[in-house]
């Protein structure tokens, strides 16, 4: 039963729609997986028939963003609807945490703080099951897990499972099940299929109630190991896999993701509630090493374009038509969007940064996405020899962008003339400069002054500890 949007909340307080008709939201995200790294969005290097069916009959959304460039960041604002600098995740956590631990062992910011309001926490009290799959990277799992965080069932790793057969790295159980590791004997199936046969149980298990899934892959992160190389022996030194050729590597790994991607789509059809569930498929950033960002240019870390265009698609059956939609939108969208679609009213207010995506498809798709978005990498280990670009704003197919030096030193972009970036603008248009860097200067004190520590104050002990170098 399909019901106007704007009616949810008011048939459910009366008790005229029944439970089992709010959606079932499963939400699989990908790790570093490149925007032209799927059939969909053009790739010919590797075949992706279950992603691609997803696209064919479900909603391409072409110009959807992780909110960070690097994984935590994104995995925050995806599941709390908020910027990330809000919650103070501002880069990979291991690095962060490490580094404040140097500077302030008494009082350290180890992950996503546990008064941060997630998504299950939202959907479980109307009656949603909730789990997720994969690797959560937002904190300690022991002390800042999942199951502190809403979610009834986790199944995975703290960051990556390192070797995707034994799930063992440096002698350590990386195999978590809830705040618990369980036996090392439980390593033998390739990680990403594990994860798949997880998900797949729980849908079996809770197919007659409401359920949200979060299945967040390791895949295809390096190292890259491929379903088919559990014989192989990996050196931990070389940090690309086990094989002479981690090219190839990686495209097999790709193809264990569409795999797993139809299984769990198999079995949502089987147990009949292919119509009654939304699939979201997306990246929590651009390609790295050996993935595509092509048509764009960027990789992961960094703020161009194809460091945070990320391939994504909404499938619904009977409810998304197919098509695409170039709406400027983001992960921290996700949040609100749920919220709106199982007419979930929040008890307590929430300061949501996300959009409430359902005018994509439940109101004839009249709907443009943000006016402006904004991305900000305060600080951090520069990980990689590429990583410039320190923040950067969108406003329709304009791009402002800093390039990270000391002194600010602001570069502008027209995407629709330019969509590798390669030609600054900025002394055509000073007062769309202007306009824009004001813009992000006010955003900026408004997310900052949320954070649970003071950014400023420990970018500049991070700068003292030597442990940021400027460029």
């Amino acid at each position: 039963m399909k019901v106007p949007l704007l009616f949810l909340p008011f048939l459910i307080l009366i008790g005229l729609l029944p439970l089992s008709a709010k959606p079932n939201f499963i939400l699989i995200l990908a790790d570093d997986l490149g925007y032209g790294d799927v059939g969909f969005n053009g790739s010919t290097k590797v075949q992706t028939p279950n992603l691609d069916r997803l696209a064919k009959h479900g909603l391409v959304m072409t110009d959807f963003h992780s909110n960070g460039s690097v994984c935590s960041p994104t995995r925050a604002a995806l599941l709390t609807g908020r910027y990330q600098h809000r919650s103070g995740v501002v880069n990979v956590l291991g690095q962060t945490g490490a580094a404040m631990q140097r500077i302030r062992p008494e009082d350290p910011f180890l992950g996503l703080e546990l008064d941060e309001v997630l998504i299950p926490e939202l959907l479980k009290p109307h009656g949603y099951a909730t789990a997720v799959f994969g690797k959560w990277h937002l904190g300690p799992l022991e002390t800042h897990g999942p199951n502190a965080q809403g979610f009834d069932t986790f199944v995975g790793c703290e960051g990556l499972a390192y070797n995707d057969f034994t799930y063992v790295y440096n002698g350590i159980n990386r195999l978590y099940r809830g705040d618990q590791q369980p036996a090392p004997g439980e390593g033998g199936q390739y990680f990403t299929y594990k994860l798949a046969d997880e998900a797949c149980a729980f849908i079996d298990a809770h197919k007659e109630e409401p359920f949200f899934i979060y299945m967040p892959l390791t895949a295809p992160h390096i190292p890259q190991w491929g379903p088919d190389d559990g014989d192989l022996v990996w050196d931990e030194k070389n940090r690309f896999g086990p094989r002479d050729d981690p090219q190839a590597a990686y495209y097999d790994v790709i193809a264990a993701i569409d795999k797993a991607v139809g299984q769990v789509i198999e079995v949502v059809e089987a147990a009949g509630i292919v119509e009654e569930t939304f699939i979201i498929f997306t990246s929590d950033n651009g390609a790295i090493d050996f993935g595509s960002p092509e048509p764009w240019a960027g990789r992961k870390s960094n703020l161009y374009e194809g460091g945070t265009r990320v391939p994504t698609v909404f499938y619904w059956p009977g409810t998304i038509e197919a098509g695409s939609s170039d709406a400027l939108t983001a992960t921290m969208d996700v949040l609100p969007t749920y919220l709106s679609l199982a007419g979930i009213e929040p008890e307590t207010e929430l300061k949501l940064d996300g959009l409430d995506l359902s005018a994509l498809f439940m109101d004839g798709g009249d709907f443009a996405g943000h006016p402006m978005l904004f991305w900000e990498k305060p600080h951090g280990v520069q990980m990689f020899k590429f990583d410039w670009r320190r923040f950067a704003v969108r406003e329709g197919t304009w791009k402002l962008m800093d390039d990270g030096t000391e002194k600010l030193n602001l570069a502008l972009f027209d995407l629709s003339a330019d969509p590798r970036e390669r030609h600054d603008v900025s002394d055509q248009y000073p007062e769309r400069v202007e306009a824009m860097h004001a813009a992000f200067v006010k955003w900026k004190a408004d997310v900052y002054a949320d954070a649970p520590y003071d950014l400023e104050t420990v970018i500049a002990e991070l700068k003292e500890a030597n442990i940021i170098k400027p460029r």
